[in-house]
């Protein structure tokens, strides 16, 4: 029955992407689906796996943290690169949009991270092809629909009626959809500026993968010979085991790559495994250092456990707050798998001044680890981010808090809130926040004036809104009502009294803006569609209100106990 539900998928999608395509495109496509459906049809006869679970499973046992990345929820990625929707020019994928048995969406980034690094461990994908550094120095942006650079002239918070450009990353969801696609803003922005924090994170743990590769290649049977150790050890107290790697790592020759220490630990108890990797890569003829460490403690069974993962980068970087160019990025992903499905974490991000600074000084929130993630109370440099998400795995249905801080010094963190309330549906909010060192991730309000002239950074209770569903076609999250339009002034209206003009289009060109983009108020053309605090007491209340919740961290029970 899987099979026939598959293969008329697949013929299906055949169907309507060869109508996007010109004939010889179209027929490239055919053949290319042809060829994964065959592969996928393969696969579920030999193992009776279903996608979920070929998404889920490493070879690792408890040692390593099955079924774990970091990604944008409402990020879908192909992982074919010959297909493109005309439309939009976003690759989709070939069997993505066609294979899945029950007919549901293509595989979302979380899923492809964990794939990726499944394929790894299981010898499938070859360890010389996954060992890529410059993902460490991958940045997070702002999508083309969000906070734009915008042109005006006399601006009615002026007294001198001033004109000017207002900088780009202060006004919020701008547009509805993301250029000329029709992805929610809310979403893209979302995608947009976890493409960082994504990328490292990845590669972090694909390095750990990496190492338990390269460990097995060797003739090792992992992690069977390391716990054989502990276990046949005659002293008492028993003392950890570690496993050198070093010249195992070197001997695999990366380009670029000089590595300087290689561990794998696992403790005297035997419960806590320590992954750390220590190396230098020449990167625009300059040396940088890169640290990563994995603590990973498994619970009652492979899909139960808690970990911390952490790296820290030097890169040079120019522009920011820093003296100079040299600057290290720290990043950490506290997470906790508490069920086969329930995924609870937090990453933190931030670019600090100097090589080799370490932020790694806010001791983690767990009863089972001793160690560090990123502090947002020490002094940066730049760009910090928190991102928190209780979720679950089959599905990404979920809550997730994003904040976002430039510098230390600015009033305000950004927020998206999203809640996915199932794979294809939920809401999005965008609004401002308490500073990143005390924020909880929460949206106070909004600030319709950051840079303006005469701007105001008191908090007035609106947030902007975006309901999202899930297109199959488009393989995007689009919008199904916006609450987004506001004037870029201090009381977020405007009734064209004065000479006001701003470059609501983005042409860069005032001359055809009218009071139809201009105006913005009751009874205008552009009528001021902010989410209100409606009954509530605080926009806060009304978000709470409108069934999005935090995700629940810090985390305040054990693994052990979670699985009992």
């Amino acid at each position: 029955m899987k099979k026939n539900l598959l293969a008329f998928s697949i013929a299906s999608g055949i169907a309507l992407l060869s109508g996007c395509m010109s004939n010889d495109s179209s027929n490239d496509v055919t053949a290319a689906i042809e060829s994964a459906a065959e592969e996928i049809l393969a696969s579920e006869g030999n193992t009776g796996a279903t996608m979920e679970e070929t998404q889920t499973t490493n070879t690792t046992s408890s040692a390593f943290p099955s079924g774990l990345a970091l990604a944008s929820p409402t990020s879908i990625e192909s992982t074919v690169s010959t297909l493109q929707h005309t439309s939009s020019g976003k690759q989709l994928a070939m069997a993505e949009v066609t294979a899945f048995a029950n007919g549901s969406m293509p595989k979302t980034a979380y899923a492809n991270a964990v794939n990726r690094i499944n394929n790894l461990l299981s010898g499938s994908t070859p360890l010389s092809d996954t060992f890529t550094p410059e993902l460490f120095y991958s940045y997070g942006a702002d999508a083309a629909c969000y906070g734009p650079t915008l042109r005006f002239e006399n601006h009615p918070d002026s007294s001198e009626n001033e004109s000017g450009e207002l900088p780009s990353g202060d006004l919020g969801l701008w547009h509805e959809t993301e250029n000329e696609t029709d992805e929610a803003c809310v979403a893209a922005q979302l995608n947009a500026r976890m493409q960082g924090i994504k990328d490292r994170s990845f590669i972090s743990l694909m390095t750990v993968a990496s190492m338990i590769k390269a460990y097995e290649d060797a003739g090792n049977t992992f992690p069977a010979d390391i716990e054989n150790q502990l276990a046949a050890q005659s002293s008492t107290p028993a003392v950890a085991v570690v496993e050198d790697l070093t010249a195992i790592m070197q001997d695999l020759s990366i380009d670029n790559v000089t590595i300087h220490n290689a561990t794998i630990a696992l403790d005297a108890n035997g419960e806590q495994w320590t992954y750390t990797l220590v190396f230098t890569y020449m990167r625009g003829g300059n040396d940088l250092n890169i640290e990563v460490q994995l603590i990973h403690v498994p619970g009652e069974n492979d899909n139960a456990y808690e970990g911390l993962l952490t790296y820290r980068a030097d890169d040079n970087f120019a522009g920011g707050n820093c003296d100079n160019l040299a600057v290290s990025n720290n990043g950490s992903l506290h997470y906790k798998r508490t069920t086969d499905n329930t995924m609870i974490l937090q990453s933190r991000s931030g670019q600090f001044c100097e090589h080799g600074t370490n932020g790694l000084t806010e001791s983690v929130p767990s009863d089972l680890i001793t160690d560090n993630v990123v502090d947002s109370t020490a002094e940066w440099g730049n760009n910090f981010s928190i991102f928190t998400a209780e979720f679950a795995l089959d599905s990404m249905a979920g809550s997730y808090s994003y904040a976002w801080q430039a510098g230390r010094l600015d009033s305000n963190t950004r927020i998206l809130n999203i809640d996915l309330t199932s794979a294809t549906e939920g809401v999005g909010y965008f609004g401002f926040g308490d500073t990143i060192d005390t924020t909880d991730g929460s949206i106070q309000g909004f600030i319709c004036n950051w840079a303006g002239p005469g701007n105001d950074h008191n908090l007035i209770d609106y947030a902007q809104r975006q309901n999202i569903s899930f297109d199959n076609t488009m393989a995007t999250f689009e919008p199904s009502e916006s609450l987004i339009t506001y004037a870029p002034v201090s009381n977020c209206v405007y009734d064209g009294s004065g000479a006001f003009a701003y470059d609501r289009d983005l042409d860069n060109d005032l001359s055809d803006e009218t009071v139809t983009t201009i105006n913005v108020g009751s009874g205008e053309a552009l009528e001021f569609s902010l989410m209100g605090i409606g009954d509530e007491e605080t926009i806060w209340d009304a978000i709470q209100a409108g069934g999005f919740e935090l995700p629940a961290y810090p985390l305040e029970e054990t693994t052990e106990e979670t699985t009992e």
